[in-house]
């Protein structure tokens, strides 16, 4: 039975492709069978959600495993993850390391080692995540950091930086990759997921106020959201359903609309019992200690809470 009367609860994310377990789950009326009513909200700025899942102002929200989420765990922050929304897969062609189309005709770009010496276009300031694949990028090519220079571009400005020669080569996220390859001023030479397979691109946190004050309401937008990771999982991960329902959802979400555009982006993929590997977690926080980013050592076992997906199986089946 529903919860009734039924909890009102508010979720963030960026509205990105990989929330598409949160906006199939809504789009669905998966949260409503749990009795939950949902607000979504778009918040452009990925940085300004931990803060609100913090000071509970939002109860759920998708946020990147970044300097500050490790920090905040560092501090003692209860915020919990609760699952990953989308991780890495060895196909994933939704990001990539793009260089600068007339470096690639020249001749100046051939392979991973051309990387060095290069100027590098970054979204955020250094000791971010954009470094650790960076970073991983860098040891495919036998290069550091330090050999490469970076200056800050956000995402929606690289493509005229690129089409003004400003930077060399940057990592990229989609619809941005494809624009600037529409315009013949850079190329995806490095997909993101030849370089760094298994890592959560993004996670699902939720308020510790909120988990604390509504166990109940907690464990079934758990078990709701899964079930919407389930139907992602069918029609991008193991495409035994036609992934057409799926391009709608993410149409209603995204600014995406282009279903040829939408395929190449839902190229991550998610684990249909929620289960979490921490390997790639870890190595995160140890490297954004590296960077000086955060600064205390922190076990990534203690920021998750998997008991939540354990019990949304129990109720949902495995998979």
């Amino acid at each position: 039975m529903p919860l009734n009367p039924a909890v009102k609860l508010k979720v963030a994310g960026t509205g990105l492709v990989g929330e598409a377990g949160i906006f199939t789950a809504l789009d669905k009326g998966y949260f409503n069978a749990e009795g939950l009513d949902v607000d979504l909200n778009i918040i452009a700025q990925a940085s300004d959600i931990l803060p609100q899942l913090i000071g509970s102002q939002i109860e759920f929200g998708a946020v990147a495993s970044d300097a500050a989420l490790f920090n905040a765990a560092a501090r003692d922050i209860p915020v919990k993850i609760v699952g990953y929304t989308a991780v890495i897969a060895p196909y994933g062609t939704s990001a990539g390391f793009v260089v600068r189309q007339d470096l690639i005709d020249s001749g100046r770009w051939k392979d991973v080692k051309d990387f060095k010496g290069m100027l590098f276009a970054a979204n955020g300031a250094r000791g971010g995540q954009t470094d650790v694949y960076t970073e991983k990028l860098g040891a495919m090519g036998g290069w550091g950091l330090d050999d490469i220079r970076q200056t800050v571009v956000p995402f929606a400005q690289m493509p005229a930086a690129f089409a003004n020669k400003a930077v060399d080569a940057a990592y990229v996220v989609e619809p941005f990759v494809s624009v600037m390859e529409k315009q013949h001023t850079a190329t995806n030479v490095v997909p993101v997921g030849k370089v760094y397979p298994g890592l959560p691109a993004q996670t699902l946190a939720v308020s510790p106020g909120f988990a604390k004050a509504q166990p109940e309401a907690t464990q079934r937008f758990v078990t709701a959201w899964l079930r919407g990771q389930r139907d992602v999982w069918h029609a991008f991960v193991k495409k035994d359903t036609p992934p057409d329902e799926e391009y709608t959802i993410l149409q209603n979400h995204t600014p995406v609309k282009d279903t040829n555009l939408l395929a190449r982006m839902a190229t991550f993929t998610v684990d249909p019992n929620g289960e979490m590997d921490l390997k790639e977690v870890q190595f995160e926080a140890d490297s954004f200690l590296k960077y000086g980013t955060l600064k205390q050592k922190v076990d990534a076992s203690t920021m998750v809470d998997p008991s939540y997906a354990k019990k949304a199986v129990d109720v949902l089946g495995s998979a």
